[in-house]
């Protein structure tokens, strides 16, 4: 899996992965609405999905069904 995620972006398994916190969060750790997000909130948020769907991918069916609703990859 480290492999295939970092032949997809080269940061994808530090930046997502294995330090998560892929979801902008204001100081009160509520998300921040899109509209407020970042050009760097949007390229990591990118990035969690596509490692999420490169996951997620990968699983059998039983195991999908647990892991589709996490927001982030970190979770999964």
């Amino acid at each position: 899996m480290i492999a295939l995620s970092k032949s997809c972006h080269i940061e994808m398994w530090e930046d997502v992965v294995e330090n998560g916190n892929c979801i902008p969060l204001d100081e009160n750790l509520k998300e921040i609405p899109h509209s407020r997000w970042s050009d760097e909130d949007k390229k990591t948020y990118l990035l969690n999905s596509k490692a999420g769907n490169a996951i997620i991918c990968a699983l059998l069916e039983e195991k999908y069904t647990k892991m589709h609703s996490t927001k982030s990859v970190k979770q999964m």
